[in-house]
């Protein structure tokens, strides 16, 4: 196969300069202004909270993965690792690399000899790095060991960009593609709004063409680096003639004259672009408050940092649009493959296929594209053809809907067009159309899609299932996902399956464990639903459930879970006891016995308040004869809120002493508050009425690399308040450093503070701490970072942590001592100052402060523990 690494404008020159007559007789329009775009759709980005259980063996094959799945999970290309594949040189600019430092990281490019190349500002605010590696020194050994240096995030070849064309006929063959978009009509109703912005990254527009006089914004040249994005190629002036292009008896007619074209130059005079400007131009557009932004080029490498950018801009409510490609192939090209990405194929003047156009399950929509007559960067027109002039109709159709429908998501507006959109030979779905050309006048005036019945896209809201009950449900938009939750009482093997009625979907299913490890299901194909089985421990268990080419559905899937009956469990059903429930469980203090009677298949219930996390261990004796209790007997934990705080218990031990039969077991991961103990006599095989006795030993929560450290008190103190917890492996995670969503996590649950949703780009409503962050905010304790950002799973610095700290508690005081390393008059000094007054800090050994470095957990804990305990 050959090897494809450059990106190619997707389309195909037809003629050179052309003089068009006039267009007369367009139909006038009313347009709507947009009001302020909506800006909080949920990031597909999935992080997991910090559980407060030990873990216990798990059967099935869950891992740990706190990327966002549908990044994770692709079947184009094999599972992304660090490992360097060899890569052409000659596809490269200028031997770069373009690398992303994580978060509270520093890179030096001196480590690896290498030289560092300017970068554009608005990449150099994202933590982005260009290196140009040395002609004596091996490209893919570099490559490989920065990709390993763990303060990289992502770190790719500066791959390069290139335009190929196929001359043709340069006849003049008129704007078909209004017809096929049912244009005249959707024009009585609206011509876009000026308050809408297209982002057009390409190789700039010639803005003082006659048609395109108005529309052009003030845009940015990426290629060059300087406030001129005019065009001297030739392509993305074509582009903005097609949306633009004005109503003004002038040459063409653009499918949205009232929007505005804003210019992102990112292509350069030879049509060949870097994925270094490429990401420069999506950050640009994002930070200028684009509705749309059109990316009529593609290749076949993918770019993880390019694929984290347009989630950004997806989550800032930007409309994505990108050009399938034009080879006649099934191969997915890139960006336009990218989930949040709506790809666009080619149709030529009869509706069909154009012959160029890729195609494939991951194609969204289609539009014409061969012989587009548009606006030259040289004046005049020229015809055109290209997947690369099909996606700027949908670009513009969606300003449009963007203009009538100012608070719509780009799910919606791409729900819209997809539910309007039109296959000759009238099926749903194709592989050459996607969901097939839109009708315009249908998408604008389209009520919203209804959600009311819609199952959650939030893990935190799942929908619960019950064994064997199945459940009918749809994927109602593009990116939607559906959450649900099962609850397994004893070790067994679950099934799972789903049967789909759609022949466009192809299902996905990821199943995850309590402990936020996950496994993805995918071994059925299009239409073919899917059917597994996995091992499982008693618990809860949450499965999403999503479309693997972000695809919808008016037809529905049905899910069922099913396993088999306890293996104890006896046909025989007895009327209910008083402690049989848990609403009905007998009250006991942990220090406290209690006698109970082991009936036949009785389950006892018993609610405890535990003062401290920790863990229990119960006793249960028994008369001497052991045959009258079951080996199999077991004592499982759970919260008010009915979630199991362990799996189950340890391994029931047995013995005998001076006549009495013990059974023994450990319960770990119990946090302070009100739980029910559960006691059941498993095979039933005990007589009726034969007592026993429950004991309780209590143990505060102990982490082992704590103990016998200076931070042991500190620690403990606030294992007790259950303000800090440890890891699933038991450990406190003593030399970590705390996440700035942990700190704010923490103060928020001690002060009580009322939950709110957190409004920072980047703290999805999934993520864990989104709440406490929220409530933080919504206190005036602390904000974000100049760009709006909140940057959750960041370090937090001590001279952070001292802000956070003063602002929560309102500490007030001055110190008469001072850190060389403190610059007075600086935005923390003050408030390390106030801490310092209040003998939370004293600083290092050698006199410093060091405000730039992370805090660890443990010097976390201790600064709270010292202000919230007047013993520490």
């Amino acid at each position: 196969m050959k090897k494809r690494t450059r990106y190619s404008i997707t389309s195909v020159i037809i003629s050179l300069t052309l003089l068009a007559p006039a267009l007369t007789g367009i139909a006038p329009s009313s347009s709507v202004q947009a009001e302020e775009r909506m800006k909080e759709i949920p990031l597909e980005e999935i992080t997991k909270k910090e559980t407060q259980t030990s873990k216990p063996e798990e059967k099935a094959a869950f891992i740990k993965d706190d990327r966002p799945i549908k990044q994770v999970h692709k079947k184009e290309s094999s599972k992304r690792s660090k490992q360097v594949e060899e890569v052409d040189l000659k596809d490269v600019h200028n031997r770069g690399i373009l690398i992303e430092v994580k978060e509270s990281s520093s890179f030096s490019a001196d480590a690896f000899e290498v030289n560092e190349r300017p970068l554009s500002e608005v990449l150099s605010q994202n933590n982005f790095h260009l290196l140009e590696v040395k002609e004596n020194q091996d490209y893919h050994h570099v490559l490989q060991q920065v990709k390993e240096d763990p303060a990289v995030l992502t770190a790719d070849p500066d791959y390069i960009s290139e335009s190929s064309y196929v001359p043709s006929d340069p006849r003049y063959p008129g704007q078909y593609q209004y017809d096929s978009m049912n244009m005249e009509k959707a024009w009585n109703v609206t011509r876009g709004s000026s308050d809408t912005t297209v982002a057009v990254l390409d190789t700039g527009v010639y803005k003082y063409h006659e048609d395109l006089q108005g529309v052009v914004l003030p845009g940015y040249d990426f290629v060059n680096n300087d406030a001129n994005p005019d065009d001297n190629h030739g392509h993305g002036t074509h582009i903005a003639g097609l949306i633009a292009a004005g109503f003004n008896d002038l040459g063409i007619a653009g499918i949205a004259p009232d929007t505005k074209i804003l210019p992102v130059k990112v292509g350069d005079d030879e049509g060949e672009f870097s994925d270094s400007d490429v990401l420069s131009g999506i950050y640009y557009a994002i930070n200028k408050g684009a509705d749309v932004i059109n990316m009529s080029f593609g290749a076949y490498h993918q770019s993880a940092a390019e694929e984290r950018a347009l989630w950004k801009a997806y989550n800032e409510g930007i409309v994505l649009v990108g050009a399938a490609s034009n080879e006649g192939i099934s191969g997915a090209s890139y960006p336009a493959s990218y989930y949040p990405v709506i790809s666009v194929a080619a149709t030529d003047r009869a509706n069909e296929p154009a012959v160029f156009s890729n195609y494939g399950t991951w194609i969204d929509l289609a539009a014409p594209g061969v012989f587009m007559t548009s606006t030259s960067y040289l004046g005049g027109y020229t015809s055109m053809s290209g997947t690369s002039f099909s996606a700027p109709l949908i670009s513009g159709l969606a300003a449009m809907m963007k203009g009538e429908n100012p608070d719509w998501n780009p799910d919606e507006i791409q729900w819209a067009m997809e539910k309007h959109g039109q296959i000759p030979d009238g099926s749903r779905w194709d592989e050459s159309y996607g969901y097939g050309i839109p009708d315009a006048y249908e998408a604008i005036t389209s009520a919203p899609v209804n959600l009311t019945n819609d199952v959650s896209n939030k893990q935190e809201s799942s929908f619960h299932l019950e064994k064997g009950q199945p459940k009918q449900e749809n994927l109602d938009t593009p990116n939607d996902s559906d959450w649900y939750d099962f609850r397994v009482d004893h070790p067994t093997t679950v099934s799972v399956d789903i049967d789909s009625r759609s022949d466009n979907e192809d299902l996905v299913v990821v199943i995850y464990n309590r402990y936020g490890e996950r496994q993805v299901f995918d071994s059925g194909w299009k239409g073919n639903g899917e059917s597994f089985t996995f091992e499982a421990s008693p618990g809860k268990y949450t499965m999403e459930i999503y479309e693997y080419y972000n695809h919808w559905s008016d037809q529905s899937y049905e899910v069922e879970v099913n396993w088999p009956e306890h293996p104890s469990k006896d046909e025989i059903v007895y009327e209910q006891e008083p402690n049989e429930k848990a609403s009905s469980a007998t009250q006991l203090s942990y220090d406290q016995a209690a006698v109970g009677t082991f009936d036949l298949n009785d389950l006892d219930y018993y609610q405890v308040d535990f003062p401290y996390s920790g863990s229990v261990d119960v006793t249960l004796a028994s008369g001497a004869d052991a045959s009258h209790i079951d080996p199999e007997l077991t004592v499982t934990a759970y919260d008010q809120a009915g979630n199991r705080q362990t799996l189950e218990a340890a391994a029931i031990q047995q013995f005998e002493q001076d006549g009495v039969t013990y059974h023994t077991a450990t319960i770990e991961g119990i946090t302070r508050g009100p739980h029910y103990l559960m006691v059941e006599n498993g095979t039933g095989e005990a007589d009726r009425n034969e007592n026993y006795v429950l004991s309780m030993e209590y143990n505060e929560k102990t982490f082992p690399d704590v103990t016998g450290t200076w931070a042991e008190p500190y620690v403990s103190y606030l294992s007790k308040e259950n303000l800090m917890t440890g890891y699933p492996d038991g450990t406190f995670g003593f030399h970590d450093a705390i996440t700035r969503a942990g700190a704010a996590t923490m103060i928020a649950r001690e002060l009580d503070l009322p939950l709110k949703e957190a409004d920072f780009p980047d703290v999805p409503s999934r993520h864990w701490g989104s709440e406490y962050i929220g409530a933080l905010a919504e206190a005036g304790i602390l904000s974000g970072y100049e760009d709006g950002t909140f940057h959750p799973n960041g370090t937090l610095t001590r001279a952070e942590m001292a802000t956070l700290v003063v602002r929560a508690y309102e500490l007030t005081g001055e110190s008469t001592s001072s850190f060389p390393d403190v610059k007075a008059g600086s935005w923390a000094a003050s408030y390390i100052d106030t801490l310092t007054a209040n003998d939370v800090i004293t600083g290092f050994p050698d006199g410093t402060y060091r405000p730039n470095q992370a805090i660890k957990r443990s010097e976390f804990a201790v600064i709270m523990a010292k202000l919230l305990s007047d013993e520490l």
